[in-house]
């Protein structure tokens, strides 16, 4: 997944305003981890941690099913 969304590249960032190695949303970041600081999105660390959350918040929203996560 963050081969695609960023190519490995920390510092990515999209046009619509995603940041970071898993490309997340300040929005999406803020809803999963209210604590976040969003100029943390671009530490691996925090953007793994928040990426991986909302990813299984997907994953268990939709059953198990990965394509509609």
């Amino acid at each position: 997944m963050v081969k695609q969304e960023s190519a490995f590249d920390e510092s990515a960032g999209s046009s619509v305003g995603a940041l970071g190695l898993m490309q997340i949303m300040p929005a999406t970041a803020i809803e999963t981890e209210s604590s976040i600081h969003i100029h943390r999105l671009h530490q691996a660390d925090d953007n793994l941690r928040i990426g991986t959350a909302y990813l299984r918040k997907l994953i268990t929203r939709y059953q198990g099913n990965l394509a509609l996560a």
